[in-house]
C-alpha cells in the first residue's frame, strides 16, 4: 500500500508539472503573438519610408524588409494564435470534419487559450478564402484545394 500512496503523489506532482508547463506554453504563445504584430507593424512603417527613398534604394530595402518577415512563417505569418492553431489543427488531421466547438475544445485540450468568438471568426475567414469548406451544417473541412496543397509541401520534405 505504501507504494501505491507514493505513486499517488508522484502523480499528482507530474500533474502539477504539467499544468504549470501548460501555463508557460500558452504565455509564450501569446508574447510571440505580440511580439509578431510588432514585427508587422514595424515592418509596415518600414515599407512606408521605402516609398520615400530614390527609386535605384527601394528593391533592396524592400527585399530586407520583406526577408524579416518571411522569417515570422507561412505567409509572413500575419496570423493571431486562434488562426495559426486552428489552421495547424486542420492540417494535421486532414480527413476530419470539425465544428467551431469541437475545434475550440481541442485547441483548449493543447493548452491553446483563445475565446469561441475568435474561434469561430478563423472559420468564417477560412471559409471566405475558400481554405476550408462546409461539408454540413456547422461542419468544417480543409478544402481540396488545401489538401493538395499539405499534400505536396510533405513530399517535398521527404
Amino acid at each position: 500500500m505504501e507504494n501505491g500512496a507514493r505513486n499517488q503523489t508522484a502523480l499528482q506532482s507530474l500533474i502539477r508539472k504539467l499544468e504549470k508547463a501548460q501555463s508557460e506554453v500558452r504565455d509564450k504563445r501569446l508574447e510571440l503573438a505580440i511580439a509578431e504584430a510588432h514585427i508587422l507593424k514595424l515592418s509596415e512603417a518600414a515599407l512606408r519610408l521605402v516609398q520615400r527613398m530614390p527609386r535605384s534604394d527601394r528593391a533592396d530595402l524592400k527585399h530586407r524588409i520583406v526577408a524579416v518577415v518571411r522569417l515570422l512563417g507561412p505567409g509572413g505569418r500575419r496570423a493571431t494564435v486562434a488562426y495559426s492553431s486552428v489552421l495547424h489543427l486542420l492540417m494535421n488531421r486532414l480527413e476530419e470534419d470539425w465544428s467551431v466547438a469541437e475545434a475550440h475544445r481541442e485547441l483548449a485540450a493543447n493548452g491553446i487559450s483563445c475565446d469561441f468568438q475568435q474561434v469561430q471568426n478563423v472559420f468564417q475567414y477560412l471559409v471566405r478564402k475558400q481554405r476550408i469548406e462546409r461539408v454540413s451544417r456547422g461542419r468544417f473541412r480543409l478544402a481540396e484545394r488545401s489538401y493538395k496543397r499539405a499534400n505536396k509541401r510533405e513530399r517535398r520534405s521527404r
